[in-house]
């Protein structure tokens, strides 16, 4: 099975035991010794979520999803993407929380997990299990 992939639903459970948050990573450039190329989709336990690009300087969307994110730390959320062209549908425990419009910079790639800290001491662990991929 190729770990390439273009149009697809991504899910993974994740609990945030210590510090900031987590998420998924898609659209990873698979030629790259370093992934610089890549979206990511991030909640943190402050119940705030983000995509954006790799380096954050596109941000697709941001905001809070109280009703959606479980928040606070060891609290399980279900994560997922659903990537269809330059579509992406973002959602929480099963409740969308942004739609957003990608450019065509990132069509395919790898998948995988993120976890988001602030800068300094904070480090942050994230607990990721029960990962699940479909190609559309």
């Amino acid at each position: 099975m190729s770990k390439d992939f273009t149009n697809f639903i991504y899910e993974v459970q994740m609990k945030i035991v210590k510090g900031d948050g987590g998420g998924i990573a898609f659209r990873i450039d698979p030629t790259s010794d370093y992934p610089s190329g890549y979206y990511s989709f991030a909640i943190n336990q402050d119940g705030s979520y983000s995509v954006q690009d790799a380096n954050g300087s596109l941000v697709l969307a941001q905001g809070s999803s109280l009703a959606a994110i479980h928040r606070g730390l060891n609290q399980t959320n279900l994560v997922a993407a659903v990537v269809h062209g330059n579509i992406i549908e973002l959602y929480v425990n099963h409740q969308r929380v942004a739609v957003v419009g990608s450019s065509s910079t990132y069509t395919h790639g790898w998948i995988g997990v993120i976890v988001t800290g602030s800068s300094g001491s904070n480090q942050t662990e994230v607990i990721f299990q029960n990962a699940k991929v479909w190609r559309l």
